[in-house]
């Protein structure tokens, strides 16, 4: 079974690849650098909320209420900037306080300034929840065994692996809030994702 490591890389190469570097002011290869970095830093975010008491129910409900991942078969329509206002609100609550932080580090990573670094954030973050839909829907995750928190946790290791030398302490520090960021309490998670569910309430992805 794909991985969404593979099955981004795939749906975000090509014509996307061109229209994504273009619109975000970088080349090809800094483009993809990016997604490289960007999947496990946002994968562990989500991952350390579903982790939170009721985090994982209030993805599942929101996934189940709003996304059944035709965000996928809309590739040209994330690349052109489609969702970029739902994917500025993801970002917002998977990444809390820590948000400025996490972007200069990605981009600092992948070569790239931050403001570039968010504009290709915001064409991830719902992109990872429409997959998500569809895994959860398709029973990706009975297979292997767990639910939604076993399939972000398998993923975000297998996408760390497969992004380059370096990048695991630099994820580990974005997500532990560090270097100059400050993460959202844990206490305000389950609030967080609650709300974040009625932000990606606008039609189904």
């Amino acid at each position: 079974m794909s991985s969404i490591y593979d099955d981004l890389s795939a749906a975000l190469s090509g014509e996307p690849a061109q229209e994504i570097s273009k619109r975000i002011g970088v080349s090809e290869d800094q483009a993809a650098n990016g997604v490289k970095a960007a999947l496990p830093m946002l994968l562990g975010a989500l991952s350390r909320n579903a982790a939170q008491p009721g985090g994982e129910d209030a993805i599942l409900a929101a996934l189940d209420r709003d996304h059944d991942g035709s965000i996928l078969d809309d590739i040209g329509g994330v690349a052109g900037g489609k969702y970029d206002g739902d994917g500025d609100a993801i970002l917002g609550h998977m990444l809390g306080g820590n948000r400025a932080n996490a972007e200069s580090q990605m981009a600092q990573f992948a070569g790239m300034d931050r403001q570039s670094m968010q504009k290709l954030l915001m064409m991830l973050a719902p992109l990872i929840l429409g997959w998500l839909a569809k895994r959860k829907g398709g029973g990706g995750g009975g297979g292997n065994g767990g639910g939604l928190g076993d399939i972000l946790k398998r993923e975000e290791r297998d996408s760390r692996e497969r992004g380059g030398g370096g990048l695991g302490d630099i994820l580990t520090d974005i997500l532990s809030g560090g270097a100059g960021g400050s993460a959202e309490p844990k206490s305000k998670m389950p609030g967080c994702m609650s709300l974040l569910g009625g932000l990606l309430g606008k039609g189904r992805r």
